[in-house]
């Protein structure tokens, strides 16, 4: 005899849950709770990661800025190697302004145009003070005013530094000018396009200049060089303190916007309004002057190299204290106070040997 079973739900086989609730429908609730949870933890799970992406990013970032810091640096250290090179040979620091006449019977009697001809004596003492076309635009005719860093890259690569390349090419010229010097003891600044003065007839260079690095912020047909960094726009910053005669970033009559500058400016502006300096005898009676006057300038005897850093800003310069920071102002000075001054934290230089870093000297204002 065959036997039919009618199925029966499990909860009226064991019986309803404690509540009375059927244990069919406990389940089911058990089941949505535990889904609703999932969901929660897998928006934590998400909003931790993405706060973990954050430091992480944070660290790559910050990986990625102490590369940029540590290739700035050695860029500024093969600079140093190169300067001391030049001052081995020469007895001199590169100056960081200099005066050329091509048309050496017309170089110009001024105290500056004297000062530049007597760096020339000394330099190369057999200088015949003829007629020569010095910066390769095919005359003899310019008078040449190096800046800052348009010097330093003279003294350092050569006088083929200043030779444009669309003119060489024009002139169906198919390989670079040669750098360096000439060894001709009467004319330093021939042969720049022989091949075989590329070799033992050569001094210099004392620094391998990157081309796609040039620039030219103040539009004087002169280069300028710019950092490694990426994207970079504005050039190194160079001033010489000539052997501890003292640096005179807007020359020796101390005006800005002169042509005795040393401190290359885009327009009317300066690209910094001072060298950095260990005192600043303006404070605090400034009278509203940009420029930060003392005798107690970092590196007396050397020179200052300046990179405006990532944010391609140099700030105003001035009060640096070695092993503390840069000194800032309270008070209303528009030149020295903290906010001011931020905008160097990122400058990297000969004398820190890295960033300047943000880290201020703040003083009361008297």
């Amino acid at each position: 005899m065959q036997i039919t079973r009618t199925p029966r739900r499990l909860d009226a086989l064991i019986g309803p849950g404690s509540n009375g609730t059927p244990l069919s429908a406990l389940g089911s609730r058990h089941a949505a709770h535990r889904r609703a949870f999932t969901l929660i933890e897998l928006l934590v799970v998400i909003a931790v990661i993405a706060v973990l992406a954050g430091f992480l990013l944070a660290g790559v970032f910050n990986v990625f800025g102490t590369a940029r810091v540590a290739q700035v640096s050695a860029d500024i250290n093969s600079f140093n190697k190169g300067i001391a090179e030049f001052g081995l040979r020469y007895g001199i620091h590169p100056p960081s302004y200099f005066v050329l006449y091509e048309n050496g019977p017309m170089w110009g009697t001024t105290p500056l145009d004297q000062r530049s001809r007597a760096i020339v004596r000394r330099v190369w003492p057999s200088y015949d003070f003829g007629s020569h076309d010095i910066n390769g635009d095919g005359d003899s005719t310019d008078v040449i005013r190096l800046q800052g860093m348009e010097s330093l890259m003279f003294f350092l690569g050569g006088n083929s530094v200043l030779i444009q390349e669309d003119l060489m090419l024009g002139a169906g010229l198919q390989q670079p000018p040669a750098p360096g010097f000439s060894t001709n003891p009467t004319n330093p600044f021939i042969d720049r396009f022989n091949q075989s003065s590329r070799s033992s007839k050569r001094v210099g260079p004392f620094f391998d200049f990157d081309r796609a690095r040039f620039t030219d912020v103040d539009a004087d047909g002169n280069p300028e060089y710019m950092d490694p960094i990426p994207g970079q726009t504005m050039p190194y910053i160079y001033l010489s303190g000539y052997e501890g005669a003292g640096y005179r970033p807007f020359g020796p009559d101390g005006m800005v916007g002169t042509i005795d500058d040393e401190m290359i400016a885009i327009g009317s502006t300066p690209l910094m309004a001072s060298a950095y300096l260990i005192n600043d005898k303006n404070w605090p009676n400034t009278g509203g002057r940009p420029d930060a006057i003392s005798t107690e300038f970092i590196n007396p005897k050397s020179y200052q190299l300046i990179s405006p850093g990532q944010d391609m800003q140099y700030g105003a310069g001035g009060g640096y204290i070695r092993g503390e920071g840069l000194a800032t102002f309270s008070g209303m000075d528009p030149y020295r106070t903290r906010d001011v001054r931020k905008a160097e934290f990122d400058n990297i230089t000969n004398f820190t040997g890295g960033l300047i870093g943000e880290q201020t000297v703040d003083k009361p204002a008297i």
